[in-house]
């Protein structure tokens, strides 16, 4: 069995290479096209905004939002929100 993220990485080779279309290319491999776009920035967001947190203690849940928005990881502060209650 292959797992997901061998197939989005053929996927995203043909559609580097030129030879499929990402539309063909999930197609061929049986997957979603989501999970061709599909990023692990939730992950790099729970770590960065834990970071800012220790670096910055006194700062609460919105100077922390607007720090990250800064930096271009986040645009809805109820994601930040729900990570930053969560940790």
């Amino acid at each position: 069995m292959v797992k997901p993220a061998d197939n989005r990485y053929v996927v995203q080779r043909w559609v580097k290479t030129g030879q499929r279309s990402e539309r063909q290319g999930c197609r061929l491999s049986d997957i979603e096209r989501l999970m061709v776009r599909y990023n692990a920035r939730g992950a790099m967001l729970g770590t960065r905004l834990q970071k800012l947190a220790q670096a910055y203690s006194r700062y609460g849940n919105p100077t922390l939002h607007d720090m990250l928005r800064d930096e271009g990881l986040v645009t809805n502060p109820k994601r930040t929100y729900a990570i930053y209650t969560e940790e």
